[in-house]
C-alpha cells in the first residue's frame, strides 16, 4: 500500500499514541478539515495523497516515530470518520434551502478597540438570507461523553462551553454580521468524532 511505502524507512518501533494530542492531532485535525472541504467544493479526494503529504512533513519535521501498522490503522479510521460525516443526515441537513456556501472564510474586524482575526471553516448562505457559521472540532474529548451526553444539546452546550468553543464560535459569528451586514447569523460547533453539530453562540 502506498503508506506503508513511504513509511518503511522510517523507525519501526511500536509507540501506539492512546490519543491524538499535540502536533499529531493537529495535524489529523486540518486533515479532516481539508477533506471536508474538498468535499463541499467537489474537488477529487485524494485521501492517500495528501496523506502521505502529512506523514511525511510530520516525519521531517523531526517529530516521535511511529510503526506503519500505527499509520495505517490511523488512516483507515480517519477515512472512515471523514465518510461517516459526509454521509450523516445531520451534516446533510446543515445544507437544507442553502443558496451558496464559502470555506475557510478569512474574518477580520474591530471589537471594542481590539483587532479580532480567524478563518471561519464553513459558511453557509440560505435562500432567506440567513447565515449559518460552522466551526470544525475533531477532538476525540467528546467520545469521553456518555451515549446521552452526546446526544443531548445541554451536555455538548456545556462541553462546548467548558473548551471556549461558544467564545471562538461568537467571535466568527459577528465578523460575520459585520462583513454581510445582517443580524441572521447562526453559529454551529460540528463535531466530527461523532457527527453532530451544537449551536452554542449567544
Amino acid at each position: 500500500a502506498l503508506i506503508e511505502q513511504n513509511t518503511n524507512f522510517l523507525s519501526s518501533k511500536s509507540s501506539q499514541a492512546e490519543d491524538l494530542s499535540g502536533e499529531l492531532g493537529a495535524r489529523v485535525g486540518v486533515f479532516i478539515h481539508r477533506m471536508l472541504e474538498k468535499a463541499l467544493l467537489q474537488e477529487s479526494l485524494e485521501y492517500e495523497a495528501e496523506w502521505n503529504d502529512l506523514v511525511l512533513q510530520f516525519y521531517n519535521e523531526g517529530n516521535q516515530p511511529y510503526s506503519s501498522e500505527y499509520w495505517q490503522n490511523l488512516y483507515g479510521d480517519v477515512c472512515q470518520e471523514i465518510r461517516s460525516n459526509l454521509t450523516s443526515i445531520a451534516w446533510k441537513e446543515l445544507f437544507i434551502d442553502m443558496a451558496s456556501l464559502r470555506t475557510e472564510l478569512p474574518i477580520l474586524y474591530l471589537n471594542q478597540g481590539e483587532l479580532v482575526r480567524g478563518t471561519c471553516d464553513l459558511l453557509i448562505e440560505k435562500r432567506d438570507g440567513s447565515y449559518v457559521v460552522v466551526d470544525y472540532k475533531s477532538t476525540r474529548e467528546v467520545l469521553d461523553l456518555s451515549i446521552e451526553e452526546k446526544e443531548g444539546d445541554e451536555s455538548l452546550l456545556g462541553f462546548c462551553q467548558k473548551h471556549q468553543y461558544n467564545k471562538q464560535l461568537n467571535y466568527y459569528v459577528e465578523g460575520v454580521k459585520k462583513i454581510f451586514k445582517t443580524e441572521l447569523v447562526q453559529g454551529v460547533v460540528w463535531f466530527t468524532k461523532i457527527q453532530r453539530g451544537i449551536c452554542c453562540c449567544s
